[in-house]
């Protein structure tokens, strides 16, 4: 998204389907357990985020890099400043529901500098 935002449809368009489909899935959950997908969805996602950047900014110069690597690394600061903020909500134990919601608000500002 951040990176390489759609051509075919608004960031905030997307942003949105993916917080429908995440409220699908978790609409039967309750309370504590709704808490803890959502905390761990957040952590895997800014774990796997941070494991793409790290590998691209790692790769040796000589190394080919497909478009959309050379893409995010272009965005490196953008997708750090998006991980910090993340990141400082799971720290500070935000409600989960507030940390989602903050985290998809966020990608939707990145995608749009």
């Amino acid at each position: 998204m951040i990176a390489a935002p759609p051509l075919d449809a608004p960031a905030a368009a997307v942003v949105d389907g993916i917080a429908t489909f995440v409220a699908e899935q978790t609409r039967p959950l309750r309370g504590p357990l709704r808490g803890l997908w959502l905390r761990r969805l957040l952590v895997t996602w800014l774990m796997d985020t941070v494991n793409i950047l790290s590998t691209y900014l790692a790769a040796p110069t000589a190394l080919p890099l497909p478009d959309h690597a050379r893409a995010v690394i272009d965005r490196a600061e953008v997708l750090c400043t998006l991980l910090d903020e993340a990141s400082a909500q799971l720290a500070a134990r935000t409600d989960p529901d507030a940390a989602w919601l903050l985290a998809l608000r966020a990608v939707t500002r990145a995608a749009t500098r």
